[in-house]
């Protein structure tokens, strides 16, 4: 039994009545059928059912280690501490159950909302069609309209939320280990870096025994004093905070957090095994629970905390993996088990989190391992354990391609590979460079590494790795004008920052199989360098573009590239730098909105800008001309 409603563009199909778990507000405007589709649609209680064309593409579905285009993959949602993953290992630790068909030249969009256990299946038991299998008999799918890849994400994002301002200072570079420790070696870390540190973490080893809102008195005797010298130094703070608090009845904030954990199915407080020992998990379902949390969170962060980093939140649990799925959770006055809201944990752990810094009147910055549909609004995301290999390094493009495809624009992943010397692992100075090469445009560059793990920071590195590493630096700080501006863009319309490239080029059949390139908004396609060779071949979909660095036009099709940073320039674009001032780069006409709202086109023979702002150079790629300004303008012919 179901009903179809419809919105604007978007389709509402419930399933035997579902009550949601995550609540996404649909505006409905009338009652439909599934005639009215824009595909075809079969609905067999727990089972979807959707004809696969032979031309057809399948992009998102989020954290996936696969290939950006789903097709011909059954993918499994059902977030999983997935430690030292590879290739097509699944599920991971974030499950979005979205994603995009393309077909025609024309994209629709497809979001079941049941946030315990699903799998998709893009044509591998059967040939010709998609089968979804949701592990309930009562959910809500969400079918969307559009006529290209941009205006179903818009649509999307619409739906479950636009993307949190992510700070100007998380765009910087971020170090962090497992862990750092003790408190003078924290400030001696920052001291010995020859490059600006914009934020540094504390793992897990900063708090007393693992507890949760403790600090090792011995390891770090005076945090406060820790906080502000980090200040001093131009850095900012994020400390770790898991989910699990240990089961202890001299602790105070387990005694303050009674009534607000998960339950068993009789009603007793689930204890399992985490970091601290003996644990229970807290009930984040419940707004009860969540109001708590947030009162721990904000005492937390008057130390000066900047940002907090929510780990472990699949949830995980050592020795069973997770949460029982007979435990309970207590949302809006009923009592849901946990097979039925797996995925959202970190979800509303990120929710009560972003808020408590919200209502402490500080700019929020949460970065989560887990996540849910609408993560965005509240978290960024990095992809977890990865290990330190050319083949992983490789992987990382596609996992960020498809968080970003799926709504989720603020994504990193550990810069040098979390796991190390173990097996599947390789120890290269020159991967290490290619790591940071990799993640130069990503909104999160943060650097991390494991326990077992050799020294990662930059200055433990041979001079010559060393030196291209802090160029690598250098040219991410450059960038960063026009990263804030795809910032702006992201929070205001949920466009991703990092696309795909069938994204813009949708009718390119290319275009689906290349799957270590990117575009960075909608101006430049970046090509990495993912293995050891000096040179690559980078793929140009049909349009006009500029090698960024000799400014010569390059055609659509193959091309070999020797650059460190193979970067192009797409025709009709306005690139910002900040290169000791504000440069210019234009190709063609062209028009961007800067973070602080000041819009710069190239129109005809003109510059403009909306505000006036003083500009060192224009660069005007395609007649390869550069003009000397050095002064404030709000209009400039060249």
């Amino acid at each position: 039994m179901f009903r179809v409603e419809k919105g604007k563009g978007i389709f509402r199909i419930v399933v035997n009545e579902y009550e949601p778990v995550v609540d996404f507000k649909f505006e409905k405007e009338s009652e439909s059928s599934l005639t009215e589709l824009p595909e075809r649609l079969e609905i067999r209680e727990n089972l979807i059912l959707k004809e696969l064309s032979i031309d057809e593409h399948i992009l998102g579905m989020g954290e996936k280690a696969y290939p950006i285009d789903r097709r011909r993959t059954v993918l499994t949602n059902w977030n999983t501490d997935s430690y030292g993953y590879s290739w097509y290992t699944d599920p991971l630790y974030v499950s979005i159950p979205f994603f995009i068909s393309i077909s025609k030249g024309k994209a629709t969009g497809y979001f079941l909302n049941y946030p315990g256990k699903s799998v998709f299946d893009f044509g591998v038991r059967f040939y010709d069609k998609i089968a979804i299998e949701v592990y309930s008999p009562s959910y809500e799918l969400f079918v969307f309209d559009g006529k290209s890849v941009e205006e179903v994400i818009e649509k999307y994002t619409r739906l479950t939320g636009y993307p949190f301002l992510l700070p100007e200072w998380a765009l910087g570079y971020q170090i962090s280990r497992f862990s750092y420790y003790p408190q003078q070696r924290v400030i001696e870390l920052l001291e010995k870096h020859n490059v600006k540190i914009d934020s540094i973490y504390l793992d897990i080893d900063y708090m007393e025994n693992y507890k949760m809102f403790t600090w090792d008195k011995e390891k770090f005797n005076d945090p406060k004093g820790l906080i502000d010298s980090i200040h001093n130094l131009g850095a900012r703070v994020v400390t770790i905070l898991d989910p699990a608090i240990r089961v202890d009845q001299n602790y105070e904030v387990f005694r303050r957090g009674l009534g607000s954990y998960v339950e068993t199915d009789s009603g007793a407080i689930f204890v399992g095994d985490m970091w601290s020992g003996p644990s229970c998990w807290v009930d984040f379902l419940s707004e009860n629970a969540r109001s708590w949390w947030k009162e721990e969170v904000r005492k937390w962060l008057k130390l000066g905390i900047d940002g907090l980093w929510i780990d472990m939140n699949e949830p995980a649990v050592f020795k069973i993996s997770t949460l029982p799925e007979n435990a309970t959770h207590r949302i809006n006055g009923r009592k849901v088990r946990h097979n039925e809201a797996h995925n959202s944990y970190a979800y509303f752990e990120a929710m009560a989190t972003y808020e408590a810094m919200e209502e402490e009147g500080l700019e929020p910055f949460v970065l989560s391992r887990a996540g849910y549909a609408g993560i965005q609004k509240y978290a960024a995301i990095w992809s977890g354990d990865e290990r330190e290999s050319y083949s992983d390094l490789k992987l990382q493009i596609p996992i960020m391609l498809g968080l970003s495809i799926s709504g989720v624009p603020y994504v990193g992943f550990d810069i040098g590979g979390f796991v190390s010397r173990e097996k599947g692992t390789e120890e290269d100075p020159l991967l290490k460079v290619r790591f940071y090469q990799v993640a130069l445009f990503l909104p999160i560059f943060r650097a991390h590494k494991s326990k077992r793990g050799e020294d990662n920071e930059i200055f433990t590195i041979p001079s010559k790795y060393r030196k291209l590493i802090e160029d690598t630096i250098k040219l991410r700080r450059s960038f960063i004008p026009y990263i804030n501006a795809l910032v702006l863009e992201s929070h205001q319309t949920g466009h991703p920052i990092i696309r795909p490239l069938p994204y813009h080029f949708p009718n390119d059949e290319d275009a689906y199989q290349i799957n270590d390139e990117m575009m960075i908004g909608s101006g430049i396609l970046y090509a990495p360098h993912t293995l050891p060779q000096d040179e690559r071949d980078v793929y140009l979909p049909r349009d006009e573009w500029v090698n960024f660095w000799n400014w010569e036009k390059c055609h659509h099709g193959w091309i070999t590239s020797s650059e460190h940073f193979p970067i192009y320039i797409r025709n009709n674009s306005v690139i910002p730098l900040n290169e000791n001032g504000l440069n210019l780069y234009i190709m063609g006409e062209g028009v961007i909105k800067l973070r602080d709202g000041n819009v710069i086109e190239r129109r005809g023979s003109s510059v403009i800008l909306s505000k006036k702002t003083r500009v060192n150079e224009i660069i005007l790629l395609d007649e390869k001309r550069k003009i000397k300004i050095d002064r404030e303008v709000e209009r400039f012919d060249v």
